[in-house]
């Protein structure tokens, strides 16, 4: 048999074995009676059968507190229970009687007759338990409980029913109560006769209420009607109004409208008066053909008419300005009504022609012919006003047909010219052509090409001393390219000669080779990029020179290997680099006695122009590594500069500042051009296809060109341990390693932090490794805040709101809570040490948030001023590969104070200037003395880390901002405390006065040094463990909302110049974060000094001195404090002593806990009510006398046995039952009884107490 509730093995009871049959059967026929539904009830047959057992019947054996009925007392026949006498039930047989020696024939008896007795035995032993378990059947089915179950099952049981009938007699009570109450409240006659006169008067108010009612009805039906009328009425007058606002919107509609076109009728005639005006001020003709030139030459409708050696232009431009200029003398003789005598002009475009018409002479014509034969036709020469330019050297009769149509051309200039001066000579005012055209001259100047050849050689055509200088028709190599002049030219020759030599060049490429050491042994210089790298020490030509200043100078450097000996070498690995897109294949042949060409060093860019110059000034707000103030810029090759900043050149192009003049605006239009078109031939093709990859939905991104997604000034997030930090970039580049392999992209950038009580910007310099192919840009580890993933705006928000928070925790130490994973410190920032052995992992607690403070006190920390011998562990930067070399940081650059602008003389007259950069003021911030700054930008870039003190561990460690939030003290802590009342209310009314704010911004103690003495409270609680002494500092701490830094032997050491340094470390740290300092156990180093402990005394000296001096809160606690030394106690302000806690003590901390247990789970955690009832009356419980430390412990475990059982069960709800609460219970008395076998210790008494001798506290 075991217990149906608790599962305990039972032995029953021998009275149940020997039931009385006339007992059993009185049972079963009771339950008989009850099973019959609806029928009359046998009272008689049960009062005989009752009378029958109740016989001879004496006192009952068991009454449950004495409170059952006596054996004499009347029965009623229908109770639901009744009691088992003496009587009714066998005497147990405690031992089996020796046979009598008399029987002898029993003993004589056979085997038979043995086996016999024994099945009757067996038989009689089976049929009893078929007895009971009958009964318990019977007593399960008359109640809701299962039987059997144990006696402390029993008493649970009796208990329970014992209170619901306490309940329900007083509710019983009650009634009879209110029963007795209405029975005696009887009226009298003068009652009665009162209550009538009352009941006359009622019902004549009544009716003089009614009469009042139906007054009052008909008085609102009228003031009804006069409503429904008034109504009828508004609504009349809103239509009225609503149709009078209608009227009146639409005529004010209309009125707009009329307006808006007597605007619209007046802007029309404003302009078309200021088109006319400007019609009337200018020529059509130039508006439609745009006749201007580029400095060199002539152009039409940008077009150039013309090429020079230096200057070449391509053919195919030149025939189709040629077309132009035709079409434009055929539309003005047009318009005109003139017809050119001799020729009829056909402009084709680039193949435009010119026919002239030949007339045969009189006497070629009456050669062979009739004398009245009609005129021969005129004979046609077509002449091509084009050429190709693959002309042949020296001959120059296959340019006789251009050059025929270039002279047709002067002469129809001509002819027209003329005209115009005929038509005009009438008013006195003729109109004729500015130059001179006579023949294929225009002035004392030829119109014909010609081809230079020898000096002093006459040029073929006879036009030696009028030839156009030009290279057409000619194949010109790296090596022919020079400046070729004529030695014969007319004067007027020589002075447009000099006047193109001055005017500059837009890009002039130059091809440096350098010799050891770099120094340059050579250069070439080209108007066209070097097709081919030409070998050093070829001479073919002349060595150019430089002889025209231009707007862009494209250097590219060359490194050469001259070999003076043949001496056999190692060679160097070749080094190059991918940003640069001149590279050339270099040779290294030791039969090779001239030098070659090596390996491409750098290609650079040299901004002549100061017209550029200052455009760049004006767009360029930050980029530290370039250099915009000299009078010449150099920008290295891929031009990263320039790139970055395409958009604002070409929005300043249209856009420059009023003070320009036209010429200095045109002027930088034209060379913002030259410069965006080498940069669109240079890179324009790779600019664009990683825009186009940057544009996608998943955007991506190659290594060679990820650098121009990073800009300096702008914002990216660098992966530090799963943590995105912001950072400002200043400076990319990438390098090379030796073997010209492992290539990696090097970002130079920047964050605002904390260091030597000033925020400054700490410099970091990160790595991204090669990738081949296309990479996507969020998977890597730094990336620019646009290309964030999920939402990139909503990180920005989320770091502005930290940068914020950043600066508001650096105003002061705050009282903070944190749930997060702890951070390591970076190597080279100011809030941590090059090597950092702070804590790492996961924390869930309180801290203080000090960013000033980690400067002054971290160093000093125990563990740093006693950690363990050995290199401590290397921190690796983000973006660094495990073991990779890292330097020191890079040196800080210079942000500017005011935006960029141009860099004129114009521009720059303005002195005083209020346009500031928004990186003004980054530099140099003390939080605790500055503003709090305006630009987002700041709070974007301060860092995300903070370092705090961990009072938890009592070490420094770092935090990560999004982890931290106010904390919320518990202030109902203290109401939980089980303590002597008036105790509590002796500590509650001394640190009433040191409660602190509710915002977290602790305060620090007072530090007065002159009133430095005895300023603090210093408070000691002792007594027996687990009374309540820690538990009181930490209910203290809650009330007063501030921080409590609680101490041990660990945290002190044991000797004394450690004990020293770390005292004064952890109380100047309580005195700075206004904390409360809880030093536990600390009899180990206040016990009594003795004369022959010399260094014990020396310990006592130096907490002596503390105590003395400190002006916080310190709590000291103890249970031996007996050992004290007698010097303590003129220090101690409050000594409070904990008594053994009681049953009710106990009870009232099982409530307690059992209270905070479902209010800190929110309902998840359900205490059972038995759980309840069996911590508060268990008998075994009680017997454990456990403290308030073990009660809190045991609770704990069987929470954890519960939650065990609901995550087996799979449901998310917990239900700590009493089954769990007396596994525990189980399990500490068998600890207990373990240690009761060898100790005497009874778990609660204060050691010390009871002893004599208080030298012999410890053992040695």
């Amino acid at each position: 048999m075991i217990c149906q509730k608790c599962r305990t093995p039972l032995r029953l009871d021998s009275s149940l074995e020997e039931l009385n049959p006339a007992a059993y059967d009185l049972l079963v026929g009771q339950h008989k009676l009850s099973l019959i539904r609806n029928g009359a009830r046998k009272d008689g047959q049960r009062k005989v059968l009752y009378d029958k057992v109740s016989q001879n019947a004496a006192s009952a054996t068991f009454k449950r507190h004495g409170s059952g009925p006596s054996s004499s007392a009347q029965r009623d026949s229908t109770m639901s229970f009744i009691y088992l006498t003496e009587s009714q039930v066998a005497q147990p047989v405690l031992s089996r009687p020796d046979p009598l020696p008399s029987n002898t024939k029993s003993n004589r008896g056979n085997k038979g007759g043995q086996k016999s007795l024994e099945e009757e035995r067996g038989g009689s032993k089976a049929h009893e338990i078929e007895r009971i378990n009958k009964l318990f059947e019977i007593l399960s089915a008359r109640s809701d409980i299962d039987h059997p179950i144990c006696v402390e099952c029993t008493d649970m049981l009796v208990e329970g029913l014992q209170k619901k009938l306490e309940a329900a007699a007083r509710e019983r009570d009650a009634y009879v109560g209110f029963l007795k109450q209405v029975q005696s409240d009887q009226p009298n006659e003068e009652d009665v006769k009162a209550q009538e006169e009352a009941l006359k008067k009622a019902r004549q108010a009544e009716t003089d209420a009614m009469a009042d009612l139906l007054r009052l009805e008909q008085e609102k039906a009228s003031v009804d009607a006069e409503i429904i009328a008034l109504e009828e009425e508004s609504q009349q007058l809103d239509h009225e109004e609503e149709q009078f606002w209608r009227e009146r919107n639409a005529f004010a509609t209309k009125l707009a409208d009329f307006q808006n076109e007597r605007d619209s009728t007046n802007s029309r005639f404003d302009n078309d008066a200021q088109l006319l005006e400007k019609l009337q001020r200018s020529n059509v003709y130039n508006d439609t053909f745009c006749i201007s030139h580029d400095g060199t030459f002539a152009t039409i409708n940008g077009l150039r008419l013309g090429r020079l050696s230096n200057k070449p232009v391509d053919w195919p431009e030149i025939n189709a300005a040629w077309g132009h200029a035709l079409l434009l003398l055929v539309t003005v003789a047009d318009k005109l009504g003139y017809k050119f005598d001799g020729f009829e002009p056909q402009p084709m475009g680039s193949t435009s022609k010119i026919i002239r018409f030949e007339l045969p002479s009189p006497t070629a014509s009456r050669l062979g012919s009739h004398r009245n034969a009609p005129p021969p036709a005129p004979k046609k020469h077509v002449l091509e006003l084009f050429s190709n330019g693959d002309l042949p050297l020296g001959l120059t009769f296959m340019h006789r047909k251009f050059d025929n149509a270039m002279v047709a051309f002067l002469e129809l200039v001509r002819q027209l010219g003329a005209f115009v001066h005929r038509q005009t000579a009438a008013d006195g005012h003729p109109l004729s052509l500015p130059y001179k055209i006579e023949g294929d001259k225009i002035m004392d100047v030829s119109i014909k090409l010609g081809i230079a050849q020898d000096d002093g050689l006459p040029v073929m055509g006879g036009q030696a001393d009028n030839t156009i200088d030009d290279d057409a028709g000619s194949t010109v190599s790296f090596e022919e390219v020079d400046y070729r002049r004529t030695t014969k030219q007319s004067q007027a020759l020589v002075a447009r000669g000099s006047l193109e030599r001055e005017t500059p060049s837009d890009i002039l490429y130059v091809l440096q080779y350098l010799g050891i050491g770099g120094k340059v042994i050579d250069s070439r210089e080209s108007s066209n990029p070097f097709k081919e790298i030409p070998d050093y020490g070829k001479k073919d030509g002349e060595t150019t020179q430089r002889t025209v200043n231009s707007v862009l100078e494209i250097v590219t450097k060359v490194n050469t290997s001259a070999k003076i000996r043949r001496v056999r070498r190692r060679r160097s690995p070749h080094i190059s680099y991918p940003d640069d897109d001149y590279t050339s294949a270099s040779s290294d042949s030791e039969n090779d006695e001239r030098a070659k060409a090596g390996k491409i060093e750098r290609t650079q860019m040299i901004i002549h122009s100061p017209h550029l110059i200052n455009a760049l000034r004006a767009v360029v707000a930050y980029y530290p590594n370039v250099n915009l103030l000299g009078d010449t810029v150099t920008i290295d090759a891929p031009y990263r500069v320039i790139v970055h900043h395409l958009d604002a050149l070409k929005q300043y192009r249209f856009h420059q500042p009023a003070s320009h003049s036209t010429e200095y605006a045109r002027l930088t239009a034209n060379h913002i051009d030259v410069l965006l078109s080498f940069i669109d031939q240079a890179v324009g093709e790779s600019i664009r296809t990683e825009q186009e990859r940057h544009r996608r939905n998943v955007p991506v991104a190659t290594f060679q060109n990820y650098w121009m997604a990073l800009k300096p000034g702008e914002v990216i997030y660098v992966n530090h341990d799963d943590l995105w930090e912001p950072h400002v970039i200043s400076s990319t580049y990438q390098d090379v390693t030796l073997s010209g392999r492992n290539r990696h992209l090097q970002v130079v950038a920047w964050v605002l932090e904390m260091g030597h009580n000033r925020m400054n910007r700490k410099m970091s310099q990160f790595t991204i490794p090669s990738w081949t192919g296309e990479q996507i840009i969020p998977s890597l580890k730094i990336i620019p805040d646009r290309f964030f993933q999920d939402d990139p705006q909503a990180m920005l928000q989320k770091q502005l709101r930290l940068g914020k928070l950043y600066w508001e925790l650096l105003q002061r130490p705050t009282y903070m809570e944190y749930d997060g994973m702890l951070v390591q410190a970076q190597p080279g920032s100011h809030s941590g040490p090059i090597f950092s052995r702070g804590p790492s992992g996961y924390m869930t607690g309180r801290v203080i948030c000090d960013a000033e403070g980690f400067g002054r006190f971290n160093f000093r920390a125990p563990e740093n001023r006693n950690g363990p011998p050995g290199p401590p562990r290397q921190v690796v930067p983000p973006g660094m590969m495990p073991g990779q070399h890292h330097g020191p940081p890079p040196a800080q650059d210079h942000l500017p104070h005011f935006l960029p602008r141009c860099g004129c003389k114009e521009c720059t007259k303005e002195t005083d200037r209020t346009d500031l950069s928004p990186f003004a003021g980054f530099d140099d911030v003390n939080p605790l003395t500055s503003p709090a700054p305006t630009s987002d930008i700041f709070y974007i870039a301060c860092t995300n880390i903070i370092p705090a003190f961990l009072l938890g561990d009592r070490r420094w460690g770092h935090l990560n901002l999004d982890h931290v939030k106010p904390v919320i003290t518990d202030r109902e802590a203290f109401k939980y405390l089980v303590l002597d009342d008036e105790i509590k209310m002796t500590v509650k009314a001394l640190i009433g006065k040191f409660a602190a704010a509710e915002s977290g911004k602790v305060s620090p103690w007072a530090n007065d040094f002159i009133k430095n003495k005895g300023e603090g409270r210093i408070f000691l609680l002792h007594g027996a463990p687990g009374v309540g002494k820690t538990c009181t500092a930490e209910c203290v701490a809650e009330l007063t909302n501030r921080p409590l830094i609680s101490l041990t032997s660990g945290d002190l050491s044991v000797n004394s110049h450690s004990v020293e340094h770390n005292l004064s470390y952890f109380l100047e740290l309580g005195q700075r974060f206004g904390a409360l300092v809880l030093l536990d156990e600390a009899d180990v180093y206040l016990e009594r000094r003795r004369a022959k402990d010399i260094a014990r005394n020396g310990l006592v000296s130096v907490f002596l001195r503390a105590l003395e001096y400190y002006r916080g809160v310190l709590f000291l606690t103890t249970n031996r404090v007996q050992a004290f030394d007698a010097a303590f106690t003129s220090r101690i302000h409050v000594a409070l002593h904990y008594k053994n806690l009681t049953d009710v003590d106990r009870e009232r901390i099982w409530a307690n806990n059992f209270e905070r247990l479902d209010r800190d789970s929110h309902g998840r955690v359900r205490v059972a009510i038995a759980t309840r009832e069996y911590a508060y009356d268990s008998r075994d419980v009680r017997a454990l006398r456990w403290n308030g430390r073990e009660i809190r412990n045991a609770l704990q475990t069987a929470l954890a046995l519960a939650e065990s059982d609901a995550a087996e069960e799979g449901t998310d709800r917990i239900c700590v039952t009493d089954k769990h609460l007396r596994a525990v219970v189980k399990m500490s008395r068998g600890f207990r009884d373990y240690l009761r076998s060898g100790s005497v210790y009874d778990g609660e008494s204060e050691v010390g107490e009871s002893e004599g001798e208080e030298g012999d506290i410890y053992s040695d």
